[in-house]
């Protein structure tokens, strides 16, 4: 009789202690050191180590983090050279900046589900063999990733990579990543470049008649049902990655969702965000402040 009231006993203590803990401290989830629950205040800190916060709209239940970013766009001038060299230098730090507040977003607070753009709607799989790596090497660069100067230089090493395909290479146990279904979207876009690149050659072919105003004018006339088709388009994938993102984390059972996308399409997000979630604007420090209406 005693052994079995003791083992009674014993039996209380764990949900007795974890209702004092509860009581005493907030609710904690039961397995990986990731609290559910964390301050306004401590959060905040953790992103202000790599980021601003541009905006924040109360929410009841979770978190999304529109997180803008720069990303290079290769295009070529007249000349041959990249109209957005000077932004090369620029590029790696702002996406080094993502990296680690998406990871100690991660590891500090519950956020699990990022949406990035230029990714597809499925989820993203990155295993390291299939990018040259063997597993010590993938875990050296793993480690060397806390580091921000070695996360700089590995993203001046490979430019097309971002801080959320990295985020998902390193740490797949931490994260996962989807894109959102917007090729048709970018089809048409990519359509319109090469509709603009033709008329810039059809109206100024040399240096002499990009110097001529009245060309640039007629360019511009011509121009400008393409560049309203662009805004359009653009709009449009704004709101698809907010809806897409927000009914995939509805769909996983994921109360935080980060998106990260160009920071053009932030202001629109924001506007039309309407959600139980609280929303942060956030903008890399190295970044350009996202101009919000």
């Amino acid at each position: 009789m005693g052994k079995r009231n003791n083992k009674k006993r014993k039996s209380w203590i764990v949900p007795l202690t974890a209702a004092v803990v509860v009581a005493m401290f907030g609710t904690y989830w039961l397995g990986p050191s990731r609290p559910v629950e964390i301050r306004q205040r401590d959060l905040e800190g953790i992103i202000r180590r790599n980021a601003s916060i541009e905006k924040m709209i109360p929410g009841s239940s979770g978190r999304v983090y529109l997180i803008a970013q720069e990303h290079h766009y290769a295009g070529t001038t007249r000349e041959g050279k990249d109209p957005n060299a000077k932004q090369q230098d620029s590029l790696p730090l702002i996406q080094s900046e993502i990296y680690h507040l998406l990871h100690d977003l991660c590891k500090e607070a519950k956020l699990s589900l990022v949406i990035g753009e230029g990714l597809g709607p499925k989820e993203l799989v990155l295993p390291y063999e299939q990018k040259g790596f063997s597993k010590s090497n993938w875990e050296e660069h793993r480690a060397g990733m806390n580091d921000k100067a070695f996360s700089v230089n590995f993203l001046h090493s490979n430019p097309k990579e971002t801080g959320y395909t990295l985020l998902e290479f390193f740490h797949p146990d931490l994260v996962t990543s989807f894109g959102a279904n917007d090729s048709i979207h970018l089809s048409e876009l990519s359509k319109i470049e090469r509709g603009l690149f033709d008329l810039a050659l059809k109206y100024i072919p040399t240096r002499t008649d990009y110097e001529n105003p009245e060309k640039r004018r007629l360019l511009r006339e011509a121009e400008m049902p393409l560049n309203d088709r662009k805004a359009q388009l653009n709009d449009e994938r704004s709101i698809i990655y907010l809806n897409e993102g927000i009914a995939r984390a509805d769909e996983l059972k994921k109360e935080d969702i980060a998106i990260v996308i160009g920071a053009s399409h932030i202001p629109l997000m924001a506007k039309k965000y309407s959600g139980k979630r609280t929303l942060y604007v956030i903008c890399p420090k190295s970044a350009a402040p996202v101009k919000l209406d």
